[in-house]
């Protein structure tokens, strides 16, 4: 069968759009025709029969394209587009994509955009691609792609031309053209409101012929990684500079910058450094020397000074997942040369397309199976300058390594902090595997097959091929931190909550670096929340300087910004201006917001009104040792924070941030929550106890004795009853300080029902001391009606006051380590409710009031609605002998239980 026919070079299927001049993957393929059963009479194709089809082509194809094309098609290797998220070649304002060609060791470099204003398309545009070792304008080698009318050429004069600049950013909105050394357009064109250029750029490119400010970088190795920014806007003539294309200024919502950095160029093949600067280890045997690797990690000697290496992971899917694209290849470390106790870097390429690069830790719990590896809340922690690419079916991440990690993982409820020098020997794993659905999401999930193990290897090494004795890996306290190692401060003990990362930056010994991540709480948030750092003088909220890493919508779309603050007296916050911090980078995660910014060690706050500072300092130098705080919320109303709550933490002493190490939690907030729980165990579980027994089991119980005129029984409940109240006000007053107020509607739900439930209790607790005020005479007509309110009210507020507690134990917000000992509280509840029950059957077994004997004189003494008052002296025994041994047993025993667990619960409470 031949067919022939004419294709468009430029058409559509399905609102996807296809440009036959450029390059794409060709398949080829056959099969049979079936029914249309929605369309009968008609025939649809079915799909292919023989499993070895489609047939796919090595290398894209230009279609539109003569015979001898003076280029071969590219080799595209990754891509960056704005607005986040968008698709290349399909809805991207701004969009670069970047490759190589199989003739020539010159990068290849397609970009496209447009740009517009109140719906009308510029004439003159620009779009500009920009180079830099941080996410930011400065010190940005920039590409530009211009369209421009050239006035002083008579023969284009009033003709539009696409043509190609370079410029360097050297300050911040200072750019100046430079000589284009390096990069050399091969095409441009204008089509659809949009510029395209495509170049050649070399893999070194040098700023020339203009002023460089100190210490801003002029040579740029792109095989090295580097954040891509990207601009676009319209076109200014600059009489002054004698420019006719001079760019203008873009605007902010015109540009943008990659949080991940990106590897342009280099060698086509990861094996090339292989047998000079890197070391390379690979699966199988002998696969490095025979480039056939399954799974290969390569890394870099340990430059003078350097705090971390650089490495490459590249790897193919496990084989007995052929044709998986989502899989992970990644690398161990640990002094045995098992899976257990082995600190993991793994590269992921997950279902949308995604490449990341993740930190993890196998627990020495081997017990633990799959779940004993735990992804770490900072899931970068000591891993930068991340790129990644997927190509011909094998995925590559290039990275550098922090030399030494403070790792911060949580096992069975245990924290532990594992410390992780690359200069010490370890064994080396290297292995892969697929990705795992979670309730979370998608995680990588377990090898197929055992990962290979090699000899120990120093990984962080001067020289390659660096060996030597494993050293066993530190899981105790880890120490202070040389300064440019940094520290950390977590929120709770665990780092569920948030997370404050900060070194001296490396760049910049004037300033301090700081990672600040924080994970939602409350699905209600919407992902639109706020984590903040702030540094004090006083160990507090109040008089401090604060920097907020917030996630608002804007306009219909997510925005991630930092912003300066200052906590006023009280609870108060103001925004302030964001003078000496300097935004890197932002991400969101899983519910993970992440702000990377650098802040000068001495910052001035300005701009606030004498009235906001009651005269304090405000100039912070984080030189000086200071409190440091961490809070988490939802922001409302744009990017505005709604109050913490309980949502915060205090450090226990003032830190020296520039000489880093772990900062520990304040025990304020800790102890705070400790004294609440005590005194409500005092007051519901041993008094409120106490006093019920008393009324309800021993009014017949020593008659004789009435100091003051009033039963024994009488006595010991009003005593205990008061004790309540007076200790479940004493409760409610702590804890309404320590968390400053009401929970809010952001607060977790148990949370929000344990403090509802909490204040009904209370509320009841104190009405019954009025009802008692009231009550009427024994004997009364309405004495009954009093008795029954009275007693209902007792007993459902003492039930409440129990399931109330046992919710509290669950909040681990409140205070960590009381989870298990909810069932303790409910239960010494229902073997005190089952004791009372006993002796109430008990009383009736024994009873012996007879007609005749209700009759005499013993009448009072056998009633059980006897009331607290003067009552003539009984004559005879009791008929119900309140003496009676196993009674008083029956009460020992429920004294003892309801003294012993209280007593038990106060003291774990205080321990824990």
């Amino acid at each position: 069968m031949h067919c022939g026919f004419d294709l468009l070079v430029e058409h559509e299927v399905e609102n996807v759009r296809f440009d036959l001049r450029k390059p794409y993957t060709l398949l080829l393929s056959s099969g049979i025709c079936s029914n249309d059963t929605e369309n009968p009479g008609q025939y649809i194709v079915s799909w292919h029969l023989d499993s070895d089809f489609p047939i796919v082509s090595d290398d894209p194809v230009v279609f539109a394209c003569a015979h001898n094309c003076p280029n071969p098609p590219p080799v595209i290797r990754g891509n960056f587009g704005y607005p986040e998220g968008c698709t290349v070649d399909t809805d991207c304002q701004m969009e670069v994509t970047w490759g190589h060609r199989k003739d020539s060791d010159k990068i290849y470099v397609s970009l496209n955009g447009g740009y517009e204003t109140d719906n009308v398309t510029a004439e003159e545009l620009y779009i500009a691609l920009g180079i830099n070792q941080e996410a930011q304008m400065s010190s940005a080698y920039v590409i530009e792609c211009v369209r421009w009318e050239n006035a002083t050429d008579k023969e284009r004069r009033g003709l539009m031309q696409v043509d190609m600049f370079t410029s360097y950013n050297g300050e911040p909105h200072r750019n100046e053209r430079i000589e284009s050394t390096g990069v050399t357009l091969t095409s441009s064109s204008f089509d659809n409101g949009k510029v395209h250029c495509e170049y050649e750029v070399s893999t070194k490119l040098t700023v020339s012929g203009v002023t460089i400010p100190n210490g801003q970088v002029t040579d740029y190795d792109l095989t090295q990684p580097f954040h891509l920014l990207l601009a676009a806007g319209p076109l200014r003539k600059d009489t002054a500079a004698g420019q006719q294309n001079a760019k203008a200024w873009h605007g902010r919502d015109r540009r943008t910058a990659s949080t991940k950095t990106f590897v342009l160029g280099g060698d086509k093949t990861v094996y090339n450094h292989c047998e000079g600067t890197r070391t390379c280890y690979g699966v199988p045997n002998n696969c490095v020397a025979t480039k056939s690797c399954q799974q290969l990690l390569t890394y870099g000697v340990l430059a003078e000074g350097a705090t971390s290496i650089s490495m490459t992971l590249y790897g193919m899917p496990p084989n007995e997942e052929s044709g998986v694209k989502d899989y992970w290849i990644g690398f161990g470390t640990s002094s045995h040369g098992k899976m257990k106790d082995t600190a993991v870097v793994q590269c992921v390429r997950y279902p949308d397309g995604r490449i990341d690069v993740l930190a993890g830790y196998n627990s020495p719990n081997t017990s633990l199976g799959q779940h004993g590896y735990e992804l770490l809340m900072n899931k970068r922690l000591g891993v930068e300058k991340i790129g990644g690419s997927y190509q011909d079916g094998m995925l590559e991440c290039s990275f550098t390594l922090d030399v030494v990690r403070n790792l911060t993982v949580t096992q069975s409820y245990e924290v532990m902090d594992v410390h992780v020098d690359l200069t010490r020997p370890y064994y080396l794993q290297l292995g892969s595997g697929v990705l795992a659905e979670v309730a979370s999401g998608v995680i990588p999930g377990t090898h197929k097959k055992h990962p290979k193990v090699f000899p120990p290897v120093v990984l962080a090494c001067s020289r390659m091929d660096c060996t030597g004795e494993p050293t066993a890996r530190t899981t105790a306290a880890v120490p202070t931190a040389a300064p440019s190692k940094g520290g950390f401060f977590c929120l709770p003990a665990d780092c569920s909550k948030a997370r404050v990362d900060y070194r001296t930056s490396e760049k910049n010994s004037s300033r301090v670096h700081m990672k600040l991540t924080g994970k939602q709480q409350v699905s209600g948030w919407n992902g639109r929340f706020y984590v903040a750092v702030g540094f004090t003088r006083t160990q507090g909220m109040e008089f401090a300087s604060v920097v907020d890493c917030v996630r608002w919508q804007n306009n219909g779309s997510d925005v991630q910004e930092v912003f300066g603050s200052y906590n006023k007296a009280g609870t108060a916050n103001v925004r302030t201006d964001k003078n000496g911090i300097y935004l890197q980078s932002t991400s969101y995660e899983d519910d993970s917001l992440t702000c990377q910014f650098e802040m000068e060690f001495v910052r001035t706050i300005q701009g606030l009104p004498a009235a906001d500072t009651a005269g304090q300092n405000l100039t912070f130098d984080l030189k000086q040792p200071m409190y440091i705080l961490l809070a988490l919320s939802a922001v409302r109303d744009g990017s505005q924070k709604v109050y913490h709550q309980t949502n915060k933490v205090v450090s226990d002493s003032p830190v020296d941030i520039s000489a880093g190490g772990r900062a520990a939690a304040s025990d304020y907030q800790k102890n705070m929550k400790k004294a609440h729980a005590i005194l409500m165990v005092f007051a519901w579980m041993l008094f409120a106890s106490f006093g019920i027994l008393m009324a309800r089991q021993t009014r017949d119980m020593w008659p004789l004795t009435q100091p003051f005129g009033l039963k024994m029984w009488f006595h010991a409940h009003r005593t205990s009853m008061v004790l309540v109240t007076v200790l479940t006000i004493s409760a409610f007053i702590v804890i309404f300080v320590q968390a400053g107020g009401w929970v809010g509607t952001n607060e977790h739900p148990l949370v929000q029902s344990h403090a509802v439930l909490g204040c009904i209790t209370f509320s009841l607790a104190m009405i019954q001391p009025f009802v008692a005020l009231f009550r009427p005479h024994p004997g009364t007509p309405n004495r009954p009606y009093f008795n029954y309110f009275h007693w209902t009210l007792g007993y459902s507020t003492h039930v409440l006051s129990i399931v109330t507690m046992t919710l509290g134990t669950q909040l681990t917000d409140r205070l960590e380590g009381l989870q298990g000992v909810g069932f303790l509280i409910l239960g010494s509840f229902l073997v005190n409710f089952a004791l009372q029950v006993a002796l109430k059957v008990y009383k009736r077994y024994r009873a012996r009031c007879t007609k005749a004997v209700r009759a005499n004189s013993f009448e009072a003494l056998c009633r059980e609605d006897v009331i607290a008052g003067p009552r003539t002296p009984a004559v005879a025994a009791n008929p119900l002998d309140p003496n009676d041994p196993v009674r008083y047993g029956i009460l020992t025993v429920n004294w003892l239980q309801i003294s012993i667990l209280s007593i038990l619960m106060v003291v774990f409470i205080a321990v824990v």
